[in-house]
């Protein structure tokens, strides 16, 4: 989900520009090879509670042993998502951003490395010479077109007969404590979820004032961040 909110300035100290309420997001759906392009200083991030992965199902599909889901018409909300996020910055690096420990580093390895200390790659069956094809290729002609965001929800804050706001999460932006409140209903989160896994799977969203709002905080402390290691 990526926020039309931009991350505050150097001049600004006490972070004051990220307060408010945020009215306009686009929601990306996670698809295989799927490829995103946008200004890195929108706020962004995965909130999965709230706008959760969504998978298309046959209605007729017949009851198997799979994980608990949540049923929507004919889609489900999966359930834990994991993301593996790899950031490039030019000219800057945030500052509480840390290399890799080293020993893991040596550990990582790729299904084409060139293994030629040996006569054969028991986990990939390729011996040394044989062709390589790489596990996954870019679709160049189309990795840096626009998506074509044809569709479009507008959400609003819930009333207590729709069962009231979703709820908040607190987190940590630009060194200071930050409420995220979701004043929408978590049905209407999730159901902007579902629609952006259809078509493109890309959507925007309109967003009424308290649906999506920041409240910045202190400073994290020194002791907060022991607490948090």
């Amino acid at each position: 989900m990526i926020l039309d909110k931009r991350s505050p300035p150097p001049s600004d100290h006490e972070k004051t520009s990220l307060n408010g309420s945020i009215n306009k997001a686009w929601l990306s759906h996670p698809c295989f090879g799927k490829h995103v392009a946008f200004d890195g200083r929108f706020l962004h991030g995965a909130p999965g509670e709230y706008f959760p992965s969504v998978k298309k199902i046959d209605v007729a599909e017949p009851k198997t042993k799979k994980p608990r889901v949540n049923k929507i018409g004919t889609h489900v909300l999966r359930g834990k998502r994991v993301t593996f996020l790899v950031n490039i910055w030019l000219n800057h690096c945030p500052l509480e951003s840390e290399p890799l420990d080293s020993e893991l580093v040596e550990k990582l390895t790729t299904p084409w490395e060139d293994d030629t200390d040996k006569e054969e790659d028991s986990k990939n069956k390729l011996k040394i010479g044989d062709p390589f094809v790489q596990p996954f290729q870019w679709n160049v002609e189309k990795m840096d077109s626009p998506d074509i965001l044809n569709r479009s929800v507008s959400l609003v804050v819930a009333s207590k007969e729709s069962g009231g706001p979703a709820g908040d999460e607190h987190t940590v932006i630009c060194n200071r404590n930050v409420d995220i409140v979701f004043g929408a209903s978590m049905a209407d989160f999730h159901n902007a979820s579902t629609l952006a896994a259809e078509g493109n799977g890309s959507i925007a969203i309109d967003l009424q004032d308290g649906v999506i709002a920041l409240v910045v905080g202190k400073e994290v402390s020194s002791d907060e961040d022991d607490d948090d290691e």
